[in-house]
């Protein structure tokens, strides 16, 4: 009897293991970042969040909310948002490079075959701790702690780690 014990404490120990790890891996491929006009102000005007594993986003711009299609475009990370369901594209794009500065382009307003140009550039700087994000779709993160959600939509819960 105590061998069976001790067999299924293994078990359930290695099972507990896996699901941490799970849950780690998982963690390191969502990232937020701040984003600001100058650098080091304290008044965040976008919070870009992905995943880069399924290439889930959300823009948080102006008190809104938009669900976003995430991708690297080459070394920059961008946010595709306010989709046009009747011609499948895309009415904005943000854009974070390399070295932090991010740029917004509102689409809506842009000749086919031009460069658009942004209309609002700004400094972000990435949050490298504290924030782990479930985003829809991983229903394998639980939260057990939810703390100043209260202007985050229902389906993006954020868990501060202090």
């Amino acid at each position: 009897m105590y061998k069976q014990y001790l067999y299924m404490k293994q078990k359930l120990l290695l099972l507990i293991l896996a699901a941490v790890s799970t849950s780690i891996i998982a963690d390191s491929t969502r990232e937020t970042w701040e984003c600001t006009e100058q650098n080091n102000n304290h008044n965040v005007l976008v919070t870009a969040i992905a995943d880069r594993a399924t290439g889930d986003g959300f823009i948080k711009l102006a008190g809104v909310t938009y669900k976003a299609d995430f991708s690297f475009a080459g070394l920059d990370r961008q946010w595709q948002f306010g989709q046009d369901k009747t011609n499948n594209t895309f009415h904005y794009v943000f854009k974070i490079l390399p070295n932090g500065q991010a740029r917004y382009f509102d689409l809506r307003t842009h000749d086919k075959g031009i460069p658009p140009e942004p209309t609002m550039t700004l400094f972000c700087d990435k949050k490298t701790s504290g924030w782990s994000v479930n985003l829809p779709g991983n229903p394998s993160k639980q939260n057990n702690t939810q703390k100043d959600t209260q202007d985050l939509p229902a389906l993006l819960i954020l868990n501060i780690d202090e």
